[in-house]
């Protein structure tokens, strides 16, 4: 589409009908353009940093004000968490770890206490405290404070500035209660306050702004097949909550239909059914329309919310049985089905415009010890699985630009327990390699493919007698994961069939 503002004449008919289709265009993209697929993607071989014992999460943020984003992980077996300070390139020093205490499962950033240096707050095993760890403006940190819950912080914990002083708040899940604590301004928090929700095992916590009132709101799920909504007075303080009927496990929350108030979104996984993509549309103030229900796959793992061609109106996408299902939004919140993606042993995945294009899909095996990426080929359909070699297993992943370049990079973060390292793995988008893909039990057409993709040729063809079915890829020079420049040719070994 063009985005000239010159001014046609009558005796340019061509430029008036140029610029009418252009509107006519944006009017029916929502007003922008769709995404072009970005150029072939290549990353630089992994590089591994190590963490404290048995991370469970991780966040990247740039908590000592030098532009380049940092990594921040949770230790469960350390009782810890490890700040990883970037070099300003992409490549961490060592790790700095600050005790806990307890297990720590879960890190957050947040401005805590007014400096505006990212500090930190950690949620632990121990159900009845959090910890917060403030910046001393350098990126590294002071001695934990830890706030007593009473009514315990199972297994949701969620910071946001409530009261609209500039302070994170931080708000807390039990059994039977939804508990508040406002910020005193210094980072230390006045005693909680207890808001009744159903009773039962703790569920997930979002705080967004419902209703358009500029003041964040607080959803949960909760058991028995319900979600309740509390709405901020203004304050901090929140009215009674609202329950709506609906399963909603990892909630979410997103504007779907383009009406500038945020919906719910979760995943029903019934064992061994069906999953189901779940939608409650607001209806503007706060209040929600009925659950709408949109099959996704058996053993539904993950659930994301995306934007994928360009119309301002995200798209579901769910992992599932090492499968991606892609449900497209027809632009008001409701959803076409399924368009289904292969992409064997991968499980995690995360949204990330990985090559400067239209969003991709960034997926991680532990079993395989992989990355995987579908490039999005610009109008939210996908090409097909690129591999790339991290060593150990990966239990999550992240999507950053490390060393300034406007390249998105990816890392992953391992857990010894998970037959890896503590360790996070970097790999760094660059230009100009080849990044040799997996072709084993590929025919020779297929393997030439899948090689381009990677940026590389095919080289030497030879022959050998195996148990792999004739004409299939039986080995490889170099071997899946190796990095070279672009163009580098990989040789491969077809099968004769068993020796008679």
């Amino acid at each position: 589409m063009s985005n000239s503002r010159e001014q046609s004449t009558p005796r340019s008919p061509r430029w008036s009908a140029a610029i009418l289709v252009g509107i006519l265009t944006a009017l029916a993209l929502g007003g922008s353009a769709r995404p072009a697929p970005g150029p072939r993607l290549s990353l630089s071989a992994a590089r591994q940093y190590a963490t404290g014992a048995g991370p469970d999460t991780f966040v990247i943020a740039d908590v000592n004000a030098d532009r380049s984003p940092d990594v921040v992980t949770a230790n469960s077996d350390g009782k810890s968490v490890s700040v990883l300070g970037n070099r300003g390139n992409g490549t961490f020093a060592a790790k700095h770890d600050y005790r806990i205490g307890s297990e720590a499962v879960s890190v957050a950033v947040a401005e805590l206490n007014g400096d505006r240096h990212p500090d930190l707050v950690v949620r632990s095993y121990a159900g009845g405290s959090f910890s917060t760890l403030l910046n001393r403006g350098d990126g590294t940190f002071g001695q934990r404070q830890l706030t007593d819950v009473p009514r315990g912080c199972r297994d949701a914990l969620s910071s946001a500035d409530l009261n609209g002083d500039g302070r994170a708040d931080v708000v807390t899940r039990s059994d039977e209660f939804l508990s508040v604590f406002l910020n005193r301004g210094d980072g230390s928090f006045l005693p909680g306050h207890d808001y009744d929700i159903p009773a039962g095992d703790p569920g997930g916590i979002v705080v967004a702004d419902l209703n358009r009132d500029a003041r964040p709101d607080i959803a949960t799920e909760n058991p028995f097949r319900s979600v309740s909504v509390l709405l901020n007075n203004g304050d901090g303080s929140f009215g009674p909550q609202h329950s709506y009927k609906a399963r909603l496990g990892f909630l979410r929350a997103a504007d779907l239909n383009r009406d500038g108030a945020p919906d719910l979104v979760g995943e029903d996984d019934p064992e061994d059914e069906m999953g189901f993509a779940r939608v409650l549309l607001n209806r503007g103030h706060g209040s929600f329309r009925p659950v709408r229900s949109y099959p996704v796959g058996n053993n539904l793992g993950e659930l994301a919310i995306a934007d994928l061609n360009g119309d301002s109106a995200p798209e579901l996408i769910g992992g599932y049985e090492a499968r991606v299902a892609v449900l497209a939004n027809r632009g008001n919140g409701t959803f076409r089905p399924r368009r289904t993606y292969h992409t064997p042993w991968f499980f995690n995945f995360t949204v990330a415009d990985v090559n400067r294009g239209a969003p991709d899909l960034v997926l991680s095996s532990w079993d395989l010890g992989r990355v995987g990426v579908l490039l999005n080929r610009g109008h939210g359909k996908f090409g097909a699985l690129l591999q790339y070699r991290t060593l150990d297993g990966p239990t999550s992943l992240a999507v950053a630009d490390l060393n300034s370049d406007r390249s998105p990079d990816v890392l992953t973060l391992s857990n010894a327990v998970d037959g890896g390292g503590d360790d996070v793995s970097v790999l760094l988008n660059a230009r100009a390699l080849c990044n040799v893909q997996d072709v084993f039990q590929e025919n020779l057409l297929g393997a030439r493919a899948t090689i381009a993709r990677g940026g590389c040729r095919l080289g030497r063809v030879t022959w050998g007698h195996s148990t792999v079915p004739r004409g299939r890829v039986m080995g490889q020079r170099p071997k899946f994961g190796a990095v070279m420049r672009r163009g580098s040719a990989v040789d491969v070994i077809l099968s004769l069939g068993k020796r008679h």
